[in-house]
């Protein structure tokens, strides 16, 4: 019982306050039990000669002193150190309440607000690819919870993407989380296995023919011209039955083809002054606090952003570090004289050369020049001897 009282006191005591006192006269244990009968709880009763201490409320104070007056009672009061005397101590202090006032907002803020995005079931769609569909929707880092809609949000990142067969969303706090399935890839058939037959892909002159599948219809030597059918993947057996096969063959030709390359008199490139400026701002729970004194930027400049997250225990934190930087470039017009316009050609040819024909062999090549009031033009016509067939499918119609 007594435990049972003293949780009661301090439970109590702490909200409504209590008074510890002490009084000094000869009716002291009159007093206690005058105390008792009007109902005023005194907890830890001590009686020392003349003077009798304990704790009572403080709302009975007023009881007290007119019962201490009745029985010639001298009493000290001393309050005790609980929440209601440390509020009505600090009563005067505005900046408490407003302190509370302030975290309670923006502890609501906190959790009412989108501070992270977390994507999950992606494997090849990247995580950007999504958050820049729901920034298109006013879906982004300091969104308001209450006003996400997620619904439109599901239609429009399967409507966008196409690759995702299903979307849900969620929120777990302050986290919004998006779960996607992506669409299982379709097993291509081997390409040994899909019916087709072999044509020609330029006008040429056949020099070899090595057939491994399907019915060959030209010979060394012969002329073709471009979509020639070179090797058959349809097969006729003695009964008429008609079978599609995979036409493997190597046919070798000679043919030309022809290109051209130009380079014009005056360019415009940019290139960078070598000036930059920076901006350092604090992202904290989404709201930018500028750190540095901000620029006007560029005429013709290219902005990059670094966001540096503080962490803790391994954890990142809604504070970050932002850096912006700003590049300035300028715009210089080159001047090209005939003969540099005519280096630039043959580099652009060499390119050409080292990239599309290092398979084939160069037989001849003749290069013809044409000047003209901007640029010069440069018309290129190879002779080259090479594989010239390529694989068509064979669409057959299917009788039910």
């Amino acid at each position: 019982m007594k435990r049972q009282a003293a949780e009661k006191r301090g439970l109590w005591g702490q909200v409504f306050g209590v008074v510890r006192i002490a009084a000094q006269g000869k009716k002291g244990t009159a007093f206690f039990d005058a105390l008792r009968a009007k109902h005023i709880r005194c907890f830890g009763q001590q009686i020392e000669k003349d003077t009798v201490q304990g704790v009572i409320y403080a709302k009975d104070c007023k009881k007290m002193r007119k019962l201490a007056e009745q029985y010639g009672m001298v009493v000290t009061e001393t309050p005790c150190k609980t929440l209601q005397f440390f509020l009505w101590r600090h009563r005067l202090r505005f900046g408490i309440p407003i302190g509370m006032i302030l975290a309670s907002c923006f502890l609501i803020y906190c959790c009412n607000v989108v501070m992270l995005i977390e994507v999950q079931g992606n494997t090849t769609i990247s995580d950007e690819k999504i958050c820049a569909v729901l920034e298109e929707c006013g879906v982004k880092r300091g969104s308001f919870m209450g006003t996400v809609p997620f619904r439109r949000c599901e239609h429009q990142l399967r409507a966008a993407i196409p690759e995702l067969c299903r979307v849900a969303m969620r929120h777990t706090g302050n986290r919004l989380v998006v779960e996607v399935t992506e669409t299982p890839e379709e097993v291509a058939p081997l390409e040994k296995r899909v019916p087709c037959n072999i044509v020609s892909a330029y006008d040429a002159e056949i020099t070899g023919v090595t057939v491994r599948s399907g019915q060959l219809l030209c010979a060394v030597k012969e002329p073709v011209q471009k979509g020639t059918l070179l090797v058959s993947g349809v097969q006729i057996d003695e009964e008429g039955n008609i079978r599609f096969r995979h036409a493997m063959a190597d046919i070798e030709g000679i043919y030309q083809i022809e290109e051209t390359f130009s380079c014009a008199y005056e360019q415009t490139i940019r290139t960078s002054s070598g000036r930059e400026q920076t901006k350092t701002s604090l992202d904290f729970f989404t709201l930018e606090l500028p750190l540095s004194k901000s620029q006007k930027p560029y005429a013709y400049g290219q902005t990059m952003t670094e966001r540096t997250p503080l962490t803790i225990f391994g954890k990142s934190l809604p504070i970050a570090i932002c850096q912006e930087t700003n590049r300035e470039y300028t715009e210089t017009i080159l001047q090209f004289t005939p003969e540099e316009a005519k280096q630039d050609l043959e580099q652009q040819i060499q390119r050409y050369e080292r990239n599309f024909l290092t398979d084939v062999e160069i037989l001849e090549k003749q290069v013809t020049d044409t000047k003209k009031e901007t640029a010069l033009c440069s018309t290129v016509s190879y002779t080259l001897k090479g594989e010239i067939g390529i694989s068509k499918e064979i669409f057959a119609k299917t009788e039910h």
